[in-house]
């Protein structure tokens, strides 16, 4: 009854016009979040907010982390599913990797489709394709060898995971595609084909520069990755290309969360020229594009015979070139970053690198050589863990038992891989610290690698882990592997004006502000800036 006294006594001082609305919402939320979990103990508890419909949905935008880890700490850090409220939304949040497991692993009462669509149709692709895209296939049509197989009748929404799968998993496709890619980053990892982007000063002899950490990472695999899948003549077409992409893919976060246009529209130009480019390519003959990756040509053939138009070709086909560049850049920032800021461990990479490799091993070798540098590996994996923001998304189409609660139909599942990874009953005391040495003695404990342990999920998991993965891993380690063999370096710092100081800088922040489906990027304004040398020979 004090609670009550003290409830009356708080109403009683304040006016009328304001008593009335504030006893409806007390009441609303003594319903909402205390008499409800008593009513119904199996329905995950609901994180309390104040505003009906808004919830958490502010809070959420500026800091998805933050948000999230407040809402596990309030129900006691117990790793139960738990709810939060975004514009008017249920959303469940798994934290455990044991439930992620069982999320992940169904795929009946779990979807992804619907998000796919949404994300076709914001993309911009006419309804009329994103239908056909997701029409079943009757097996009366008429037989075209240049198409998949496809004795299951899939729609093309379904069938091009198994294109995607088919270039990006292990295999022919796979290794073709691979040598090819880092004979781009070799080629590119040299002195004198430096991208000029990068280079922000040159000593009067010419024997060292200062470069931007962030543009050499960003110039070397966007061109690499853009020749690898698209061809050449994508960055033909577009001169601008790649400083659009890297302004859609900074400002991304508008367009996940559905931003309106008065807000977004210089993110939504940038992804509009990319677009356009991608639709110049598609409105020209095949041939003029035949050295794009086979699933990029396959792709396009597939929906040609759907009579997906040019345009709509370019709009989902964006969604990969997205996929495709938005990731790898950031990933080898951060290791060079954690590299050249520790010198002791720099010099432990370099040594047990070039031990492994040289300047001049061919490019189909570098995979496999660069896979036995343990040290290497461990740094690789770290980084992965600390700056993966990756989230798997589900829509309940039937409800579902997740651990003691029960997921009800109708509502959204996030599994914020993020909180798992730094989960201090898992990777120790120090999990928000980067500690390369945890994953050797993980290796080591439990006689498994990294990649296996369900706590690490940086590149989702279940049916919609991510294809891309392996060739993810290769390019990275190609540029991490290459840049302490073919140059010298060392932290450098520059002012404002870009001249060269005699200063260093502190280690970047990394942007936990603005939200992130993937890799995260430095904080805007961080960079590193590095002293390079050509490498002794």
């Amino acid at each position: 009854m004090a609670l009550m006294d003290e409830i009356y006594q708080v109403l009683h001082q304040v006016p009328l016009a304001l008593a009335l609305p504030l006893s409806a919402i007390i009441g609303w939320r003594f319903w909402r979040f205390t008499l409800i979990p008593i009513i119904f103990p199996k329905e995950p508890k609901v994180l309390p907010y104040w505003i009906p419909i808004i919830g958490h949905t502010a809070s959420f935008f500026k800091s998805a982390d933050k948000t999230l880890t407040l809402g596990r700490q309030y129900f006691g850090d117990t790793r139960e599913p738990f709810a939060i409220t975004v514009a008017g939304t249920t959303i469940y949040v798994i934290t455990s990797a044991d439930d992620a497991t069982v999320v992940l692993k169904n795929i009946e009462s779990l979807t992804f489709d619907e998000y796919i669509r949404d994300m076709m149709l914001r993309f911009g692709t006419a309804s009329a394709a994103v239908d056909a895209m997701w029409k079943q296939h009757s097996g009366d049509e008429p037989k075209n060898p240049k198409l998949m197989p496809n004795p299951l009748h899939k729609s093309l929404a379904h069938l091009q995971e198994s294109i995607l799968k088919q270039q990006l998993l292990p295999g022919n496709r796979f290794q073709s595609l691979s040598d090819k890619f880092l004979g781009f980053i070799s080629n590119t990892m040299t002195w004198e084909q430096m991208p000029k982007k990068a280079i922000i000063s040159e000593s009067i002899t010419g024997n060292y520069r200062i470069i931007g950490l962030l543009e050499w990472t960003q110039e070397v695999l966007l061109d690499s990755a853009t020749r690898t899948f698209f061809g050449d003549q994508l960055i033909k077409t577009e001169p601008d290309l790649f400083r659009n992409f890297i302004y859609f893919d900074d400002h991304s976060w508008l367009f996940t969360y559905k931003i309106p246009k008065p807000w977004s529209k210089e993110m939504l130009a940038a992804k509009d020229v990319v677009q356009k480019a991608l639709e110049s390519c598609f409105d020209v003959p095949q041939e003029n594009h035949q050295d794009a990756a086979w699933m990029i040509t396959s792709l396009e053939d597939e929906m040609r015979a759907l009579s997906i138009s040019s345009k709509d070709i370019a709009a989902m086909i964006n969604m990969i070139y997205w996929v495709v560049n938005g990731n790898a850049y950031k990933l080898c920032f951060w290791i060079l970053a954690h590299l050249v800021y520790n010198p002791e461990l720099f010099y432990t990479i370099k040594d047990e690198v070039t031990g492994a490799i040289n300047a001049q091993t061919p490019v189909n070798e570098l995979p496999e050589r660069l896979d036995s540098c343990k040290q290497l590996d461990a740094v690789f994996h770290e980084v992965l863990r600390l700056i993966s923001s990756s989230m798997a998304i589900r829509n309940v189409a039937s409800p579902m038992e997740v651990g003691s609660k029960r997921l009800s139909k109708g509502t959204k599942v996030l599994i914020p891989f993020r909180q798992i990874h730094f989960n201090e009953a898992v990777w120790g005391k120090n999990a928000r610290e980067f500690d390369p040495t945890r994953f050797t003695r993980i290796k080591a404990q439990e006689g498994r690698g990294a990649s296996r342990d369900p706590n690490f999920r940086p590149f989702g998991g279940g049916t919609t882990i991510c294809p891309g993965r392996f060739i993810a891993r290769r390019e990275v380690l190609a540029f991490i592997g290459l840049a302490p063999v073919r140059f010298e370096m060392t932290v450098d710092g520059v002012d404002d004006a870009g001249r060269p100081e005699d200063r260093q800088r502190k280690f970047p922040k990394l942007e936990e502000e603005k939200p992130c489906l993937g890799m995260m990027p430095p904080a805007q304004g961080e960079n590193v800036y590095l002293r390079v040398a050509p490498g002794k020979r």
